[in-house]
């Protein structure tokens, strides 16, 4: 048997129904830390079938911290939204602080919806539920942070606002704008559609597209022996960030893994489109040319 065959015996067909994560949530059991993550940053599929899961996570298995890769200061105003503690009118005003590039991977349609989810879920829950939240973790606006937590002390003890200071004094030398890796390349830059080359040979990603499935999941937590060549691999496996560099896809997007030692499950969609940003220009909304232009349009 292939090592597409193989796979293909193991792979959980996604519908787009209501229930199609089902076994996924079973096989999360009682856990009280979920990682989800990503193979691109700029993927609307991705950004939709995690808020899906989260979703039920919320819902279903009483969940009450989501913990995204943002500064705490930009979600600390969307988590005041959704617990009805805000005066934003609505999710996009209540997303306004996300402002650093790239603004596009929190402003976008798919986290509007679910930011107006989560408030409505916290608007009916039962009074003797905890609310779910919505945190940043990121350190990007690490003086932004220092001053909002200065700030609020400020005002109801200056006494532990002396003491943060004090502790606080230890990143008087960083700069600024720790977010400056990768400065020149980013901030500031334009939201732009991308088309992403087809995956390289000897990759997850050819693997997953050999088995002619659209959309499936895979537990990998048991996926036995049989399959080393298949999934223990090492094979080649492909992240792409806030920046896609066709150009030099392999040294910058490539790396070589086995993916049951990474992750518990794994999703493949095997087309996908861009995230809708909520600020769309006429460079977004051109889009880039096939590499067969003029002649394939």
């Amino acid at each position: 048997m292939t090592d597409t065959e193989f796979v293909r015996e193991l792979a959980l067909p996604l519908s787009g129904a209501p229930n199609d994560y089902g076994e996924l949530l079973e096989l999360i059991g009682e856990a009280r830390i979920v990682l989800l993550g990503e193979a691109s940053h700029g993927t609307h599929e991705f950004y939709f079938e995690r808020a899906e899961i989260t979703k039920r996570l919320i819902a279903e298995k009483n969940f009450t911290v989501i913990a995204i890769e943002a500064d705490w200061p930009d979600a600390a105003r969307v988590h005041r939204y959704v617990r009805g503690a805000s005066d934003d009118k609505h999710a996009s005003e209540a997303l306004t602080r996300f402002r650093r590039f790239p603004t596009w991977m929190w402003r976008n349609a798919v986290v509007v919806e679910f930011v107006e989810w989560l408030r409505e879920f916290n608007q009916r829950l039962d009074p003797k539920r905890a609310k779910a939240g919505f945190y940043g973790m990121d350190l990007y606006s690490l003086h932004a942070s220092i001053d909002a937590v200065l700030n609020y002390l400020d005002k109801i003890d200056p006494d532990a606002a002396a003491r943060a200071r004090l502790r606080y004094s230890c990143f008087d030398h960083f700069s600024r704008e720790p977010q400056e890796y990768g400065y020149a390349a980013t901030v500031g830059a334009i939201a732009e559609r991308k088309n992403v080359r087809p995956a390289l040979r000897g990759s997850y990603e050819e693997l997953f597209h050999e088995i002619g499935l659209d959309r499936f999941w895979i537990d990998l937590r048991d996926v036995g022996e049989k399959v080393v060549s298949a999934l223990y691999g090492p094979r080649l496996e492909r992240a792409i960030g806030v920046i896609y560099r066709p150009e030099s896809e392999r040294l910058s997007h490539y790396f070589h893994a086995r993916l049951p030692k990474q992750f518990d499950a794994v999703i493949h969609i095997d087309e996908t489109r861009t995230v809708e940003p909520l600020e769309r220009t006429s460079i977004w909304d051109k889009g880039e040319l096939p590499e067969t232009y003029p002649f394939k349009v």
